[in-house]
C-alpha cells in the first residue's frame, strides 16, 4: 500500500510480504548514526527497509509496463547487495510472484552477488503466473512479463 509519494522517495507499508519477520528492517538504533532517522519534535525512531528488503517490497508493487521499466532501471544499479541477507529475505518472502520476479531481474542484470544465491533452496511455487496481458512467457520462471524483459537468448532451464 502506498502511503505517500514524493519526487525523491516512496513510502510503502507492507506487513504481509514477510509475515511479520523483521529481517532487513533498520531503525535509529542501527550503526548508521551519521543519518538522523527520527521524526518530529519527540525524535520518534523511523524504521526503514534495507536495500535488499526494499527491492523485494518494490517488486511486490509491480503493476504495469512502466513500473517494470522503473524496477529494471533500479535493478541495474543494485551492485552491492548482500547475498546472505538476500537469501534470508527470499526464504522469508511469502510471495511466489516476488521470488520469481526477483530472479527474472537478477538473471537479467547478472550482478556479482547473484552467484552466491541458492535458487534451489527457494520455493517458486508451481504452475505459471500471469502478470501482464499480451506479455511474453519467461521459460525459466514460468511467468508472463512485458516483452522488453525477455532476452531471446535464454535457454530453457526451467525451475519446474
Amino acid at each position: 500500500m502506498v502511503l505517500a509519494s514524493q519526487a525523491d522517495h516512496i513510502i510503502l507499508h507492507r506487513s504481509t510480504l514477510f509475515g511479520g519477520d523483521p529481517v532487513g528492517i533498520v531503525d535509529s538504533t542501527t550503526p548508521y548514526k551519521e543519518i538522523n532517522w527520527t521524526v518530529g519534535i519527540w525524535n520518534w525512531p523511523i524504521k526503514v527497509s534495507c536495500p535488499e528488503r526494499a527491492i523485494l517490497e518494490l517488486v511486490a508493487e509491480l503493476r504495469g509496463n512502466s513500473d517494470f521499466e522503473y524496477v529494471d532501471l533500479i535493478f541495474e544499479h543494485l551492485i552491492r547487495l548482500r547475498p546472505q541477507l538476500l537469501m534470508r529475505l527470499l526464504l522469508a518472502c511469502r510471495s511466489v510472484k516476488v521470488r520469481r520476479l526477483f530472479f527474472v531481474f537478477a538473471d537479467r542484470h547478472k550482478h556479482d552477488w547473484l552467484e552466491f544465491l541458492e535458487p534451489k533452496q527457494i520455493d517458486f511455487g508451481s504452475g505459471p503466473r500471469a502478470l501482464v496481458g499480451g506479455g511474453a512467457f519467461h521459460p525459466t520462471y514460468h511467468i508472463s512479463l512485458p516483452n522488453f524483459l525477455l532476452d531471446t537468448s535464454y535457454e530453457d532451464e526451467s525451475i519446474f
